[in-house]
Formats: C-alpha cells, sequence, structure tokens
C-alpha cells in the first residue's frame, strides 16, 4: 500500500509504502508485528525475498559472504 495521494505512474520511487515483513502469501497476517515502512522502490524490488535477506543484500553484507564462501566441491561424474 502506498501512502501518496498522486496517481501510481506519479509517485516517486521515494514514496512510503507499507510493507509486509512476511509476505501474506506465506502466512503473513495485516498486523502491527508484520507492517514496516518501506520506499517503493524496495518494496518492489524485494518481490519474493524475504526481508532479512533482502536487508543484507541491500546493505552489502550478502555479497560478503559469497565472496568469503569456499569454492563448490564438484563431484565426479557429475
Amino acid at each position: 500500500m502506498v501512502l501518496s495521494d498522486k496517481p501510481p505512474h506519479k509517485q516517486p520511487r521515494n514514496a512510503e509504502t507499507l510493507e509486509h515483513l512476511r509476505r501474506r502469501s506465506d502466512g503473513g497476517r495485516n498486523n502491527r508485528c508484520n507492517i514496516a515502512l518501506a520506499c517503493k522502490r524496495c518494496n518492489e524490488e524485494r518481490g519474493g525475498m524475504d526481508w532479512l535477506r533482502y536487508t543484507s543484500y541491500r546493505g552489502g553484507e550478502i555479497w560478503e559472504l559469497i565472496e568469503c564462501a569456499p569454492p563448490c566441491a564438484h563431484r565426479r561424474g557429475s
């Protein structure tokens, strides 16, 4: 839900939105414990990612984890 009085095509990317931390499709509810403010861009960009993973991604943390991860061990015959 975008908190703006402008029509959708005129809303700025940083318009405030109400974001479900746990998506309703994953069992999240419409209560205060599951709602946070997010800019429209982040709300749209997050897509199906859970909020903690998205927050880590936006903060650059996920790339640090990927860079530090050991290389994959390939199985023979695969």
